[in-house]
């Protein structure tokens, strides 16, 4: 009988860590799959001396990338979905040149020099834990916290 005391006490201490743990592995690695996909339409647009956009769904986890093909399959545009396994992350928000928002689509291009049009800080989101990736308005260069 203690011996299933105990076991009750200790599974009810680590479920709670091992779903923030999860949730937070997830989070990270969404929130780098969305800074390395911001950082191959930079690229993309440096490489081809053509602008690329990325259109976010602001709310869901989806993404495209007009004239980039799918790493895949070879079929533009190039689309992501962060809402899928293994990740179940949403874009929350985005703030592109200090844009806000909350809902709707919302844009971040890159010039033919691979420089963005505009700042951006865009949020990523697991349950209740976000993270963000930030593109810098001057260098273009992206970070993940």
């Amino acid at each position: 009988m203690l011996v299933v005391a105990i076991i009750g006490i200790v599974s009810a201490i680590a479920v709670p860590r091992f779903a923030g743990a999860t949730q937070h592995r997830k989070l990270s690695a969404a929130a780098q799959r969305l800074a390395a996909d911001v950082s191959l339409a930079q690229t993309r647009a440096n490489v081809t001396s053509t602008p690329v956009t990325i259109t976010f769904a602001v709310g869901t986890g989806k993404y495209t990338m007009a004239g980039v093909p799918d790493l895949n399959t070879g079929v533009m545009p190039y689309t992501a979905d962060l809402s899928s396994q293994p990740f179940y992350a949403v874009i929350e928000s985005t703030a592109i040149g200090g844009a806000f928002k909350s809902s709707g689509t919302t844009q971040l291009t890159f010039n033919g020099y691979g420089l963005p049009t505009a700042g951006a800080v865009l949020t990523v989101a697991v349950a209740t834990r976000t993270a963000t990736v930030t593109v810098d308005a001057g260098t273009g260069r992206v970070t993940t916290p």
